[in-house]
Formats: structure tokens, C-alpha cells, sequence
């Protein structure tokens, strides 16, 4: 993010933070700020002609068990409307997806990956 222009971005992508007005204070605080920004980044990317990147998504992959940052997303959810540029997973659908291609190049790193996270 060169400038650390955060803000500006944000104010010329003000429809996809379409929740930010209902905010009295800075909404990007906490666990918020690190979602903020990486959604920045993507936008910026989108924005940038220099790309080749039309449509960027932002995902966060969580532990099933790890309910620690669902306040925090939930939260993040409702700021940017439930946008689809914005999704969330668990490492748990992260394998389900892999396993459902059936296709035996993944089968190592599925299991790498489910040893890893003790899934």
C-alpha cells in the first residue's frame, strides 16, 4: 500500500464498506484493522490498470475450533454488507474441497495438511 493511503482508498471504494456510516467511531479497531487492510490491498489491486487483475477476493481460512475471531468477522461481515469479494472458510472446507476433486495428486497434501492442523 504505497503511502499507507488507506483512507483514501477506502473513501473511493466507500459502496463496497457500505455499513461504515452506521459507525460512530472507527470501525477498523482491533481485529477489524488486518481484515481492513488486506482488503485494501485488494481493491487496490482491482483498481491498479498496471494488473492484470480484474476481480480480487479476500478469504480467511480459520481452524473449525477456533471461535476466537468470529465476533470479529461477523462484524466484518455486516461492515461490507456481505459482499462476495469478502469470504470466509475453515481449514475443514479447505480439505472437503480438495477431497471432493478426487484427484489422487492432493491426496499427500491433504494428508500433510490434516496432520498439520490436527483436523
Amino acid at each position: 500500500m504505497r503511502h499507507f493511503d488507506y483512507w483514501k482508498i477506502t473513501e473511493n471504494n466507500q459502496t463496497f464498506f457500505a455499513n461504515h456510516a452506521r459507525h460512530a467511531h472507527c470501525p477498523f479497531q482491533g481485529g477489524q484493522n488486518q481484515l481492513w487492510r488486506n482488503q485494501l490491498l485488494g481493491l487496490s489491486i482491482e483498481q491498479d490498470k498496471r494488473q492484470p487483475y480484474q476481480h480480487v477476493t479476500f478469504s480467511v481460512v480459520k481452524h473449525p475450533r477456533n471461535t476466537y475471531l468470529d465476533q470479529s468477522l461477523a462484524e466484518y461481515k455486516h461492515l461490507v454488507a456481505n459482499n462476495p469479494k469478502f469470504s470466509v472458510f475453515t481449514s475443514k472446507d479447505v480439505l472437503d474441497a480438495a477431497a471432493a476433486l478426487n484427484d489422487p495428486e492432493f491426496d499427500q497434501w491433504i494428508a500433510w495438511y490434516r496432520d498439520l492442523y490436527a483436523l
